[in-house]
């Protein structure tokens, strides 16, 4: 017994609960609210302004810091006072480049640096839900560039969540 999260969703998705060995029967509670829920769970965003109040925290590793300032030079590249939607079905390979180099360095630096402040870690899975949710990008996705008042926020938008759902 627990939340349906634990079996769908994929930032809390328990893996040794349910193992590829076993077959599993599941009811669900609540299941009307599964269609609205599946597609924020399969949905991901990073925006422009959270990632710049990282910019006070201190961080020693130089590799970081560049990885970082590229993802926010990036993400501030999508900023357009035109337009405040654009949406395309593609996903922004840039930005997901971008992040997979953070990651990368996020990944080393929070190994080997046990007195990292808290926000670098925050950022670390951040930049993890967000790649693992471009791992489903298809059909069913679109990319949203929402620019506001100097701010923008990009978002992986799940528009049919019937396909991970399906492989569960």
């Amino acid at each position: 017994i627990c939340d349906y999260n634990y079996a769908f969703d994929p930032k809390v998705y328990l893996k040794r609960c349910f193992d590829e060995k076993h077959r599993y029967t599941l009811l669900v509670d609540e299941c009307h609210n599964l269609v609205n829920r599946s597609l924020s769970m399969y949905s991901s965003e990073l925006q422009l302004s959270q990632l710049e109040a990282l910019k006070e925290v201190s961080c020693s590793n130089q590799n970081v810091l560049k990885a970082y300032h590229r993802l926010c030079d990036e993400l501030l590249d999508l900023y357009d006072e035109n337009q405040e939607y654009v949406y395309d079905e593609e996903n922004d390979t840039t930005i997901l480049d971008a992040c997979y180099n953070l990651q990368k360095h996020l990944q080393v630096y929070l190994r080997n640096e046990e007195q990292a402040p808290k926000q670098w870690s925050d950022l670390y899975f951040l930049i993890n839900d967000y790649l693992r949710i471009s791992d489903y990008y298809d059909e069913h996705y679109y990319c949203l560039i929402h620019s506001f008042q100097g701010d923008v926020t990009i978002k992986q938008y799940c528009m049919n969540a019937s396909n991970p759902l399906r492989k569960i």
